[in-house]
């Protein structure tokens, strides 16, 4: 489409907080949301959920396993919930803030120690 975040949020009257985390897979669009992207951007339900991706509702998908690339998704949303920084979480793993910032991202190799440490700590 050729919109930036902050262009489709003044658009649509949605914050770029909330299309940058539809973006990013970490939270799905609500139903108003949705309404808003396909009026403004003047598309139908199914042009919208290809554009999503696995971040726009699909039923039957409930139970099903997720797969390893949304362990980053997830981590960040986990890491906001609990209103933990960047800072806070490293000194806490003892691991380089910038490990963290691209696990979250999905940039650079990911380790599976990394990994299974994030998921240990994610489990209490």
């Amino acid at each position: 489409m050729g919109l930036s975040l902050v262009e489709l949020s003044r658009k649509t009257g949605v914050s770029v907080a909330q299309l940058w985390r539809i973006e990013r897979k970490v939270k799905a669009p609500s139903l108003r949301i949705e309404l808003l992207l396909m009026r403004n951007l003047g598309i139908g339900p199914r042009k919208l959920r290809l554009l999503l991706g696995s971040a726009g509702r699909r039923a039957g998908t409930a139970g099903k396993k997720r797969p390893v690339a949304a362990l980053p998704a997830r981590f960040l949303k986990w890491r906001l919930s609990r209103g933990l920084t960047l800072n806070a979480l490293a000194r806490r793993l003892d691991l380089p803030v910038t490990t963290i910032w691209r696990f979250e991202r999905g940039v650079g190799p990911r380790k599976n120690e990394l990994g299974n440490r994030l998921r240990k700590l994610m489990s209490r």
